[in-house]
């Protein structure tokens, strides 16, 4: 029985460290175009998305082409299955990008980007349509 526990436990020890190294994960993508996250317009480039802490919502994104950072609040969301690809999931509505989601391989757990209600609701008033984008990113840290 001592010999079962141990193993229950061991077992539980590493599915707990492997969440919490997706959750540390580091994301870098190459973004074609211009696109918003919140209220913020970010250029096209090299940028790299981390979790500042374990508990925390808020990531970071890193402009890799002038060494620029800002914060964002992001929700936690989950899919049925493991993704197979590291991925930043876009929305483009009429000219208009926004960062939607952000998802790592092996995992089923994601963040979901906070909307931007008056862009969204200012350009459906105009009937643009919306379609997901979906830009391949590289994990380069856990």
């Amino acid at each position: 029985m001592k010999y079962f526990r141990s193993l229950l436990f061991a077992g539980a020890v590493l599915a707990l460290s492997a969440a919490a190294n997706a959750q540390h994960a580091v994301i870098k993508a190459d973004v074609p175009f211009n696109f918003m996250v919140g209220d913020k317009l970010y250029p096209a480039g090299e940028y790299s998305v981390a979790k500042i802490a374990i508990q925390s919502s808020v990531l970071q994104i890193h402009n890799q082409s002038v060494s620029e950072s800002d914060l964002f609040q992001t929700i936690a969301c989950s899919s049925n299955a493991q993704k197979k690809t590291t991925k930043l999931v876009f929305e483009r509505t009429g000219s208009v990008y926004s960062l939607r989601q952000i998802w790592v391989a092996g995992s089923e757990f994601g963040w979901e980007v906070g909307n931007q209600k008056r862009t969204e609701t200012r350009l459906a008033f105009n009937g643009v349509k919306t379609e997901e984008l979906i830009v391949a990113a590289n994990l380069i840290g856990r």
